[in-house]
């Protein structure tokens, strides 16, 4: 078992329970300092197993044209399991991600680069509810140049954790002072599924980039699952 950043791209995806069942809390890795907690992250890029011990809490009235959830792998009873969503570069950013991955990650060692202010001066939710707190895992996806979709799902069920996605060129997170070009943000209460729509008109050649954020309410801060799905075009039903 290696542990920190692990990548599968084969044609028979592991559960969480497969890639997990060998840890246990507390362990340490072979030739690691024992001071040096164990950290795992997954990133999966084909369809996950679906897991039938817990049922995510689904928002209601979603668009018609938008593709079905997809299926978890993330439950409460798993939780415990992640305990670090890995190291971040560049200041903020965890990974960069396209359009079908999985993650699997936790707030817990992430960012501190967004607050409440930052989020109701780039318009992407009302200084309504405390974002102040805790660390956020901050992703950059990178989405095809030309008309597209994408639907980004947030899964959590081991706290309470909200989605914001921010359209930004720059290389790094944005700051304050900086101007971002669009943000989507989406806030529920407990462990209810958040998904976010992007959208993007881009030439031919230019890939356009947004930075997905993971950020807890007050100081909340858990394990949780990030799906990007993406379809051609701008509007109209979803191909299947």
């Amino acid at each position: 078992m290696i542990l920190g950043w692990l990548l599968f791209a084969c044609e028979s995806t592991p559960t969480v329970a497969d890639v997990l069942a060998p840890l246990e809390i507390g362990t340490k890795p072979a030739n690691k300092p024992a001071s040096e907690k164990p950290s795992l992250a997954v990133t999966v890029t084909t369809e996950a197993e679906p897991s039938s011990e817990w049922s995510p809490k689904l928002p209601p009235g979603d668009n018609v044209s938008s593709p079905d959830y997809p299926q978890h792998q993330l439950t409460p009873d798993t939780c415990g399991d992640l305990d670090d969503g890995g190291p971040i570069k560049d200041g903020c950013i965890t990974k960069e991600i396209h359009c079908g991955d999985t993650i699997l990650g936790h707030t817990r060692g992430g960012a501190k680069k967004f607050d409440t202010e930052f989020y109701a001066k780039k318009f992407c939710w009302p200084a309504t509810v405390d974002h102040d707190g805790g660390n956020e895992r901050i992703y950059r996806l990178i989405m095809p140049s030309g008309e597209n979709r994408a639907w980004v799902t947030l899964y959590t069920p081991c706290a309470d954790l909200d989605l914001a996605a921010m359209r930004f060129s720059g290389e790094s997170c944005p700051t304050i002072a900086q101007s971002v070009r669009s943000c989507e943000m989406k806030v529920q209460k407990g462990n209810m599924t958040e998904r976010v729509e992007l959208t993007t008109q881009t030439k031919a050649g230019n890939e356009p980039v947004w930075y997905v954020v993971v950020e807890g309410k007050n100081e909340e801060e858990g394990a949780f699952e990030l799906h990007v799905q993406c379809r051609p075009g701008l509007g109209g039903p979803v191909d299947p």
